[in-house]
């Protein structure tokens, strides 16, 4: 094959390498959706969707940029639907667990203005939702 017929094929299988790569898409995964704003000890509501039939869901809150050492664990689970679904209706938590310190933990009350992170376990998925705190 002359040198460059080679780099001509070489080039256009790469194009189509990456064009192929750029279109096409992933298994759609988990979703959790919810209000935009949330006040501490008031009920809300995040709706969950694309998780495993029948699968526990459990939940944690945290401020955003701090999931590693702060969180709080919203206390129950909720069951998928067949379709994969879930309202989520809790009470959101009025402090969080700030562990920077693995002696000693301590509770923090939520600032207003301080972005929270909702991550939603399921069996072997998970999905977040960010919100504001408000009030």
């Amino acid at each position: 094959m002359p040198r460059g017929l080679a780099r001509t094929t070489v080039a256009a299988l790469a194009t189509a390498i990456a064009v192929s790569a750029g279109t096409a898409r992933a298994a759609p995964g988990p979703t959790v959706r919810g209000p935009a704003t949330v006040v501490p000890g008031r009920v809300v509501v995040f709706h969950a969707q694309g998780f495993h039939a029948g699968s526990a869901l459990n939940l944690v809150v945290s401020p955003a940029g701090k999931a590693s050492c702060c969180a709080v664990r919203i206390p129950g689970s909720f069951l998928a639907s067949e379709s994969g679904g879930a309202a989520l209706r809790f009470r959101m938590p009025p402090r969080y667990l700030d562990c920077t310190n693995p002696w000693h933990c301590t509770k923090v009350a939520w600032k207003r203005g301080r972005r929270a992170v909702l991550t939603v376990f399921g069996y072997l998925e998970q999905a977040t939702a960010t919100t504001l705190i408000a009030g």
